[in-house]
């Protein structure tokens, strides 16, 4: 990296007519890999933006691989935000991010995955044509730890062949249908900032936590069409996620649709009918799992409104099997 004085990243005149893009990096303890995310960012070919890396790390490794570049680059800003606790699932260190943001789009971006160098430019694009969009979105290529390319995984199946503008809602309700995050995870969506009207993780008037990112597309689906391009603009590790995964996050992911899919019926999203079917599908998927969701009122991944959703629900399904 360059070792000049610090140096203005932009001029004004050639970004005067395009909108600002914040892409938000929430770090922890992956300096390794973080490097290689942050330096996917500085390649981008659109020129307007701003990145807020976010640490919730138990060292400083991450702060000492930032340094530098904050040295260099003065539209880079870092925030240490140990207090909000230390998993990759961590609301608090996401939301401190979002609220930092100053761009009218957003873009999230997790530390160990990584941009291709037009993503930014060709998903403003979008927007910039047709006004209805709320989320851009695309194929996701999976890699390695060293980022060679992998198989696709169900999840990341390509949706589309070639670039498509899709009614949200229709979207929206194939997410459902499938209980599948089926549009890509932070890394992959670009969206504007205002269009989040109940804010980061909300839908429904509730945070979640392990499915924030289907919540918050959710919710921009519900207010206009989405855009998919297909091809791969962003590159994730998936089985780090898998790692991830335990019994307490399984519970959190089947409670949180449960609460996902009420909210649509609530405001509107899906009519009776669907949100019968959809109901049976997630109560012969997961009605092995019903008591423990019962008795989850001090899980540590299932806030109390989700919980409450989620009782709302298993409510609902010995009626739709009386019909």
């Amino acid at each position: 990296m360059s070792q000049e004085p610090k140096r203005m990243f932009m001029d004004q005149e050639k970004n005067l007519y395009l909108p600002k893009v914040s892409v938000l990096i929430s770090a922890c303890n992956r300096p390794h890999m973080l490097k290689q995310a942050l330096e996917s960012v500085l390649a981008q070919t659109y020129p307007n933006i701003e990145i807020i890396i976010g640490d919730n790390s138990t060292d400083n490794g991450v702060e000492a691989l930032v340094e530098p570049y904050l040295r260099d680059y003065d539209h880079i800003k870092y925030v240490r935000n140990v207090e909000t606790g230390r998993n990759s699932f961590d609301l608090g260190n996401t939301l401190t991010l979002f609220s930092m943001a100053t761009g009218e789009f957003v873009n999230f971006l997790h530390d160990y995955d990584f941009f291709h160098r037009e993503k930014i430019e060709k998903m403003v694009h979008y927007f910039l044509r047709l006004p209805n969009v709320k989320l851009v979105t695309s194929y996701r290529q999976v890699v390695d730890d060293d980022g060679n390319e992998l198989p696709p995984v169900v999840s990341t199946s390509k949706l589309l062949y070639k670039d498509s503008l899709i009614n949200g809602k229709e979207l929206g309700k194939h997410m459902l249908s499938q209980f599948t995050n089926s549009i890509g995870g932070c890394t992959t969506v670009l969206f504007k900032k205002s269009d989040l009207q109940e804010g980061w993780a909300r839908y429904g008037g509730f945070h979640h936590v392990v499915l924030s990112d289907v919540a918050t597309w959710m919710s921009l689906l519900s207010q206009g069409d989405a855009v998919y391009i297909a091809e791969p603009l962003s590159y994730v590790r998936i089985h780090l996620e898998d790692r991830m995964n335990t019994a307490d996050l399984e519970l959190g992911r089947v409670a949180e649709w449960a609460s996902i899919l009420l909210s649509s019926f609530e405001n509107q999203f899906i009519e009776m009918a669907e949100y019968q079917g959809y109901l049976k599908q997630w109560n012969e998927r997961w009605n092995s799992r019903m008591h423990e969701l019962i008795a989850s009122e001090n899980h540590s991944f299932i806030l109390q409104g989700v919980r409450k959703k989620c009782l709302r629900l298993l409510e609902d399904i010995p009626q739709i099997y009386s019909l």
